[in-house]
């Protein structure tokens, strides 16, 4: 079935490098700016999911100790991105992150229009 499989971007280089030096610029801005939480693990530079197990091991431990229960949910997110709407990402961007001006006119006409689809074997998915 279409719909399983994960969509990927067929880009040109210079997409290709556009890309790459936006993520560089906005990461760079969010680190500067303290913005991301201690507790986001995934996706940065010297962090590694690694310290999220240790982190979850360690709150258990103490929970043990403290004879106090501990539950924990694991969702599996790796189609969220996917299913983001583009004005609630770039509204969060405005007032959140307080991206304005020309960066955030970048980032909608870079959005704008945007689909995509996943074709495996001569079927297509929804865009």
């Amino acid at each position: 079935m279409c719909s399983n499989y994960r969509l990927i971007s067929v880009l040109s280089p210079f997409n290709k490098i556009f890309e790459k030096f936006l993520y560089d610029r906005l990461y760079h801005y969010v680190e500067c700016k303290s913005m991301l939480s201690k507790h986001q693990y995934g996706f940065r530079d010297k962090v590694s999911t690694t310290y999220a197990i240790y982190d979850i091991v360690e709150f258990i431990s103490e929970n043990l100790d403290q004879k106090i229960s501990t539950c924990a949910i694991f969702p599996d997110l790796s189609k969220a991105f996917d299913t983001v709407d583009h004005s609630v990402l770039l509204w969060k961007l405005e007032h959140y992150y307080c991206i304005r001006g020309l960066p955030i006119q970048l980032f909608e006409n870079y959005l704008h229009r945007r689909e995509q689809y996943a074709v495996v074997n001569k079927c297509r998915s929804q865009t």
